[in-house]
Parts: C-alpha cells; sequence; structure tokens
C-alpha cells in the first residue's frame, strides 16, 4: 500500500515527502524548484524502496512455502525429519 501511495502522489502533483519536507524548511524555500525537484526525487526513491521491499518479502514467503511443502516430503509417517531418506542401503557410510 505505501508503494502505491508513494507511486501515485508525484502524479497527483503532491509528492507524500513534500509537507515533511516543508516542516524543517523555511517558508521563503517552498516554492523553489529544486526544493520541490528534491521532493520529487526522495518521493520516487521511497516508492522504488517500497515496491522492492513487497517483492522481496514475497519471494521469500513463497520460497518458505515451497521449502515447507519439500520438508513435509521428508516426513515420514512417525513426524521425524529423515534427511537421508532414499539412499540405498550402506550409501553414505563410511566402510572400514
Amino acid at each position: 500500500m505505501l508503494a502505491v501511495i508513494a507511486g501515485v502522489s508525484p502524479a497527483l502533483r503532491n509528492p507524500f515527502t513534500l509537507p515533511i519536507a516543508k516542516q524543517s524548511t523555511p517558508r521563503e524555500l517552498w516554492d523553489h524548484p529544486g526544493f520541490i525537484r528534491t521532493s520529487y526525487v526522495i518521493t520516487s526513491v521511497w516508492a522504488a524502496s517500497f515496491a522492492i521491499g513487497c517483492v522481496a518479502l514475497a519471494l521469500l514467503a513463497h520460497l518458505g512455502a515451497a521449502h515447507h511443502r519439500t520438508d513435509r516430503r521428508l516426513r515420514d509417517s512417525d513426524g521425524l525429519h529423515h534427511p537421508l531418506r532414499g539412499l540405498r542401503s550402506g550409501q553414505g557410510r563410511e566402510t572400514g
């Protein structure tokens, strides 16, 4: 939702960082093109970071779900994890 708000606010000619920036900037600079342009740039960076974070979290959630499904397949009916299931007898053991 934050990515949408940050992304849409410049299109509405009201970057969401502008009111915050005005709180710490002298009033005579509020209409300066550099001040306004900087607010647009900062808002764009926030929008991109929110969107990247959203995609990253969705990807992690998907990978976590895939790992959980794989982990479930490796469990036996006794509910214990058997990481070496499927190996032939004697395989993976040292012989001496």
